[in-house]
């Protein structure tokens, strides 16, 4: 199979190490010459990467379908493809930043370099600390909620206590300020990072000064009549001191705690027999002989599960070490009632592959 030929890898894993290379030499103002030699590599790079997808439907067939993974290359493929033909039939100002096409081609390249998940997702630690995000990510659910709720409540707050000050050197109305509610909750994103939280905390408490003239701006009328000139308040020492102490020291760091602990469990998922033992690799297998989760494979199909297991647990592929391999997992045979095919039950074979896999592992079964 495509996927298990340890050599096809190797040629397709350094075609997307080379494509990543390309996509990063792409850069700002360059000559018109560097972006056709670019974009030249970039199209022999595709059409490679077209090639294998092809060669993984060729092979796979309906089970192309059933995989994640494969209908994800596939997706973004059709989006590169559809890229080429806009550049090649719309002239694109470069200078309007806002273009949509341009934001269209921004988001397929960036789509494009994320297939050098297939060589990270080697790398165990890698691959562990992926499995531990996708993983907590539903339990994290009500406390990104909560993060997000105090975040709210925080900018509406700040917006009435401090959307008049004067422009200072941190509090400068454009990037860092509580004039608004976009900025206003990005500030405090900004305060929550520990990021020159004190500087943000002194200006907004900063009141009138020899060095420092300001009025008092309570109202909007008042705001009318002078402008951004308005003073820091006394509020300003429970509202960051609050905010620092409460989402900063307690939130946060139960949110980071939350997430090793997800990852420490996956750590050790990782080390399990579940793991360690290819069982993962047996479940997915079975899911893909079995796409209508019947509980099934009749024996025909079992012949091509069976070979594939093989190759998970360091059996050898022959005819006859296959047959062997067969009769020492001891599988009863069923009937399947829609079938009427006699077929192997999913229960029995993870059941026996789970013996063999730990009695190979461990050096009983050579």
């Amino acid at each position: 199979m495509l996927s298990k030929n340890k050599y096809v890898n190797i040629v397709f894993d350094t075609c997307i190490v080379i494509n990543l290379i390309i996509l990063m030499s792409y850069h700002h103002r360059q000559t018109p010459n560097t972006t056709s030699i670019l974009n030249s590599l970039n199209y022999i790079m595709i059409a490679i990467f077209t090639i294998e997808n092809l060669m993984k439907l060729f092979l796979n067939q309906k089970n192309y379908f059933h995989s994640k993974k494969c209908l994800y290359e596939g997706f973004i493929l059709l989006l590169i493809w559809i890229d080429i033909i806009i550049q090649a039939s719309i002239i694109i100002p470069e200078t309007h930043i806002q273009n949509p096409y341009l934001i269209f081609i921004g988001i397929v390249k960036g789509l494009q370099a994320t297939r050098i998940y297939r060589i990270f997702k080697r790398i165990q630690s890698v691959k562990q600390i992926y499995d531990s995000l996708f993983h907590v990510m539903p339990t994290l659910l009500n406390m990104l909620l909560l993060i997000i709720l105090i975040l709210y409540m925080y900018a509406i707050l700040g917006m009435d206590l401090f959307s008049y000050l004067k422009p200072q050197t941190t509090i400068n109305d454009q990037d860092i300020s509580f004039s608004s509610f976009s900025l206003s909750f990005f500030t405090l994103v900004k305060v929550a990072s520990s990021e020159t939280w004190f500087l943000v905390f002194a200006d907004a408490v900063r009141q009138q000064q020899p060095n420092f003239v300001c009025r008092a701006v309570p109202s909007y009328y008042d705001y009318e009549k002078y402008g951004l000139e308005g003073c820091g308040s006394w509020w300003a020492y429970p509202f960051f001191l609050s905010f620092h102490i409460l989402f900063s020291l307690i939130i946060l760091n139960l949110f980071v705690a939350i997430v090793l602990t997800h990852y420490d469990d996956e750590f050790k998922a990782h080390q399990s027999a579940i793991n360690k033992y290819q069982l993962k690799g047996i479940k997915e297998e079975w899911r893909l002989s079995d796409p209508n989760g019947d509980g099934y494979i009749n024996y025909k199909d079992f012949w091509r599960f069976s070979s594939k297991i093989a190759g998970f647990l360091n059996i050898q592929q022959s005819v006859e070490s296959k047959k062997k391999f067969l009769k020492l997992l001891r599988i009863p045979v069923y009937e399947n009632a829609k079938t009427k095919i006699f077929s192997y039950k999913f229960h029995d074979v993870i059941i026996e592959l789970s013996k063999m896999s730990v009695l190979v592992n461990y050096g009983v079964i050579k």
